[in-house]
């Protein structure tokens, strides 16, 4: 209790303290707000411990349905305040009868009898009202043992079906690993048999590959040498100027051009009708030196159909339509014996590069172009007598420009599908229109490309159409 009243006065002082301390920082009474704070903080704390306390008490003395008894007209001596009733053997406080029991005595005509109040109920026989206490507890007893039961059955048959659940899950669990582990020995020892299989197919092939790597790398040796001698042999044919044949004294000079390949047409930078670039192999065949002059023309068709007459009988012959050509070549062969024929567009270009790769036949520099070609730069916007420009290595003159050459193919848009051995490309395509090359005296640098074409109708004439012919070997 000493304790309690000094730590009351501690936490007085300290509020008070701090009341008079904030006081007087606001300029106010320092003792007035000290001593207002000692005495609220004491009642405050009073107040908290007490009430509750007070409370219970009376809470206490409510339930326990105790009330001071009413005075008899008579009063008679009253019994000390009741006592808790308890069975002193077995320790059990009766359940249905929690309350005070209160004995008084009273006096009701002229008898005196001993009553027993619990709560509100007055018995006479205080051991009925026990034996049917423990009447009424034994039944509840014996619930509550039976519902423990229960509910410990329940529990113990809930705690039965957890235990064989897991026990269920763990031999799952321990079959699965025995399935994964014999899974397991399966594929390590299928692993291990195709490993032996392979070392035996492998032990067992082995010499046959190595025959065959041999066998290949021989033959590819043998082709490759084949090969760079064709090439070489080529090279040596394109450099050295080709045989000039002449079957009559008014026929065109035939230069015999050897057998090769090439790659046909343009890459990246050309036109779509010049792609794809596919390589083509040609037999030899003989091709005329220059273009058909009007006295060539003149001797075998007996006319002369040429826009510039006055430049002479050494001037490509023009103003010759596709079939004008194909009746030229059929008149000549007549006359000769011998099968002459417009060139394949393949024949055409193999012969214009003369075994280079550049665009034009001596190469790729354009500045050369004016001494090997008449074109738009230096013709004068006429045809001049052919063989005055610088020949090919082969010893062909006027492949590019002067006049544009008809050859035999029928026009196809580009090259897929074209043949690969150098004929004449004449199914499918548009067969309203033919092929010509070369290019002319009006025309630019560009369209006097190796590889350049355009298209005609076969019956179109003008002052730059000719032809240059050709002959099977």
């Amino acid at each position: 209790m000493a304790f309690v009243l000094i730590a009351l006065v501690l936490q007085g002082l300290v509020f008070g303290f701090f009341c008079g301390y904030i006081a007087k920082e606001k300029g106010r009474s320092y003792g007035s707000w000290f001593a207002l704070g000692f005495f609220f903080s004491i009642l405050a704390v009073f107040a908290l411990i007490a009430v509750p306390k007070i409370e219970s008490a009376a809470r206490v003395i409510g339930d326990s349905g105790w009330r001071p008894p009413a005075a008899p007209d008579r009063l008679a001596p009253v019994t000390p305040p009741p006592q808790p009733l308890f069975d002193g053997q077995r320790d059990i406080a009766l359940p249905a009868y929690q309350l005070f029991l209160t004995k008084r005595f009273a006096i009701e005509k002229n008898n005196t009898l001993d009553k027993f109040v619990i709560g509100n109920d007055v018995f006479d026989d205080l051991p009925a009202v026990l034996a049917d206490a423990d009447a009424r507890y034994g039944k509840q007893l014996a619930e509550l043992a039976a519902q423990k039961l229960q509910l410990e059955r329940e529990a113990s048959a809930r705690e039965q079906r957890r235990l064989e659940s897991a026990q269920r899950e763990l031999a799952q669990a321990e079959q699965s690993r025995a399935q994964e582990e014999s899974r397991r020995v399966e594929s390590a020892a299928l692993a291990q048999q195709q490993a032996e299989c392979r070392q035996k197919v492998i032990r067992k092939a082995m010499p046959w590959a190595i025959g065959a790597a041999v066998v290949v790398c021989v033959a590819a040796g043998l082709l490759i040498r084949q090969h760079s001698i064709q090439e070489e042999a080529t090279r040596l044919a394109w450099q050295t100027p080709g045989k000039v044949i002449k079957d009559c004294a008014d026929c065109p000079e035939m230069v015999t051009i050897p057998a090769g390949s090439f790659d046909m047409g343009s890459g990246a930078n050309g036109s779509p009708e010049e792609k794809p670039q596919h390589e083509v192999k040609l037999p030899g065949f003989l091709l005329a030196r220059t273009e058909v002059t009007q006295g060539q023309w003149r001797a075998v068709m007996g006319n002369n159909p040429s826009h510039f007459k006055d430049c002479g009988d050494d001037c490509p012959v023009e103003q010759i339509s596709w079939g004008d050509a194909q009746l030229f070549a059929t008149q000549l062969s007549q006359k000769t014996g011998k099968t002459y024929r417009l060139p394949s567009e393949a024949e055409w270009e193999y012969a214009a590069r003369a075994g280079g790769k550049g665009e034009w036949g001596f190469g790729d520099d354009e500045s050369q172009l004016g001494a090997h070609a008449w074109f738009n730069a230096n013709s004068d916007s006429k045809t001049h007598p052919v063989g005055q420009k610088k020949a090919s290595a082969i010893g062909l003159q006027d492949m590019h420009g002067n006049v544009w050459e008809w050859v035999q193919d029928a026009w196809h848009g580009d090259y897929r599908g074209a043949p690969s051995e150098g004929s004449a490309w004449v199914n499918g395509g548009d067969q309203a229109r033919r092929v010509l090359r070369g290019g002319a005296w009006n025309d630019i640098p560009s369209i006097l490309r190796s590889a350049d074409r355009i298209r005609s109708e076969p019956d179109y004439r003008d002052f730059f159409t000719g032809l240059r012919i050709a002959r099977t070997n």
